[in-house]
């Protein structure tokens, strides 16, 4: 999709280490997406950029099921600009 796009493209990529615990955001300027969209970004063969794709995200979602690890995807307003965000962490998480 940034390919395709003919505005300027900025990917943001994070990686924090820090006694153990661990957290890596990837994200880019993106439209508003809704949270019943952003769930269906890890069903196997879902895409928003055509056929033949959608398995990308799905095989990180079950790397992180088998590793005990949380991934979460969200829409972040940063300077009145839409991002849209990945993240992977190993915080234990009080439930």
């Amino acid at each position: 999709a940034i390919n395709v796009s003919n505005e300027f493209k900025v990917l943001y990529v994070e990686i924090i280490e820090i006694d153990g615990e661990f957290k890596i955001e990837v994200r880019n300027k993106s439209k508003f997406i809704q949270q019943e969209k952003l769930e269906a970004f890890f069903r196997k063969g879902y895409s928003q950029k055509g056929e033949g794709r959608g398995i990308g995200l799905y095989n990180v979602k079950n790397v992180c099921m088998e590793y005990s690890l949380n991934i979460l995807c969200e829409n972040k307003v940063i300077d009145g600009e839409n991002w849209l965000s990945f993240t992977i962490d190993n915080k234990k998480r009080n439930h």
